[in-house]
């Protein structure tokens, strides 16, 4: 079910969520369910599943939201949980996720790091294969602008997956030019959250990716043929 806020909101705000179109979109799959991780608020005492979204819709980190109808407690979450995610019974619970237009809906819309993103799980053997398959869907390989941009697609892997995986990200290091590190766009690389002895710098590796293992994630240099997962980006 798609609930578009701004047919249900008053006043100044509803300026504000209708000029940025957020939708909220009903996740059957996740009924009665939640999860005390990744909460950015803990509300009582609300009344509807709509102010629910609006508390939401005000917080640019917010990414989803459990409602329940039965205890009128709204949590609003940092992250997009999945089916395979791990999640408590919680009887009453209504899970959203929100969405705005031009971020198709089954990636995660971030409005605080201006992301729009999803990591496949399918696997490929090399780095080209990760890029070849975002262009070819009309996407980019996933990159960011800021640390905690990168930590908080790493949260989002914590709930993507079973906390273990290797997944692509832009980026290429240019030995030639200093060690620097470049944006397959062009543009320089200058948020890192690079692990232990990272990066390795040796001819076999260019490239980056986001490691993940015993629930840390880090960026490590990536050889160019391994079995990869990677996340392609709306941009």
């Amino acid at each position: 079910m798609k609930i578009n806020l701004c047919l249900v909101l008053f006043s100044i705000v509803v300026y504000i969520v209708c000029s940025m179109d957020i939708l909220m979109i009903r996740r059957e799959d996740l009924e009665d369910t939640t999860s005390e991780d990744y909460t950015l608020l803990h509300l009582d005492n609300i009344q509807s599943v709509t102010i629910c979204g609006i508390q939401c819709s005000r917080d640019l980190a917010c990414v989803s939201f459990f409602y329940n109808k039965h205890s009128e407690v709204c949590q609003t979450k940092s992250v997009q949980f999945q089916p395979y995610s791990y999640v408590e019974l919680e009887y009453g619970n209504s899970y959203y996720t929100l969405h705005q237009e031009n971020c198709p809906v089954d990636f995660v819309r971030n409005r605080k790091y201006d992301l729009c993103y999803k990591p496949f799980l399918n696997i490929v053997y090399n780095v080209d294969e990760a890029y070849s398959n975002c262009e070819n869907d009309g996407y980019v390989i996933a990159r960011a602008k800021t640390d905690d941009a990168y930590r908080h697609i790493c949260d989002q892997l914590m709930v993507t997956d079973d906390g273990y995986g290797e997944y692509i990200i832009d980026g290429k290091e240019n030995i030639s030019m200093n060690g620097d590190w470049w944006f397959s766009n062009g543009e320089q690389m200058l948020a890192f959250i690079w692990g232990p002895d990272e990066p390795i710098i040796e001819s076999d590796f260019y490239y980056v990716h986001l490691h993940m293992e015993d629930g840390k994630c880090e960026m490590q240099t990536t050889l160019y043929t391994y079995d990869y997962y990677y996340i392609c980006q709306v941009v």
